[in-house]
């Protein structure tokens, strides 16, 4: 499921790193971790088959995971280009957190990030869910931009936030 490369975080048995491309059985997985969102994300299914899989497939996003004995319990997903990246999904089981398992996956993301230059860095995130994190990502620095009003959507409005990334020096 994920490639050779990968790292501990504060509970020995969950191993975090990048998912190896077109493995079938874990895109599945995650497509089912995915699904757990539902509730706030009734489009979160078609999100996943109609843009993200295909773009894993191109190479255009990539996917970390967190897994512990087999299973499943946090992902990150994030497309980097070089004028912008974007955070596309990032979810902690409830099992694993307090435990860095989050903090794992966005430091393998941003590693990914500052190593192509990438200058800014943002994602969105619904007012239910910046209740619960929106602190977090303002602690790391992200500041929220703008909001986009989602009439009718149990998760409300989309929130922006976004994070300058300092420019590698030269020595």
């Amino acid at each position: 499921m994920l490639r050779q490369e990968t790292t501990r975080t504060r509970r020995d048995g969950v191993l975090v790193g990048r998912l190896r491309v077109g493995d079938t059985e874990a895109y599945d997985r995650v497509r089912s971790f995915l699904g757990a969102s539902v509730e706030l994300y009734p489009e979160i299914d078609e999100w996943w088959q109609r843009r993200v899989l295909p773009a894993l497939l191109r190479r255009e996003r990539i996917c970390y995971a967190a897994v512990e004995e087999g299973r499943l319990v946090g992902l990150c997903i994030g497309k980097v280009a070089a004028r912008s990246a974007k955070l596309c999904t990032l979810r902690v089981d409830s099992s694993v957190q307090g435990l860095g398992v989050g903090s794992q996956l966005l430091t393998h993301f941003v590693r990914d990030v500052k190593r192509i230059g990438t200058s800014q860095m943002h994602f969105t995130i619904s007012e239910a869910v910046d209740s619960d994190c929106g602190a977090y990502f303002r602690g790391l620095g992200f500041v929220r931009r703008a909001r986009h009003p989602k009439r009718g959507r149990a998760a409300g409005d989309e929130l922006v936030y976004a994070l300058s990334m300092p420019r590698p020096t030269s020595p």
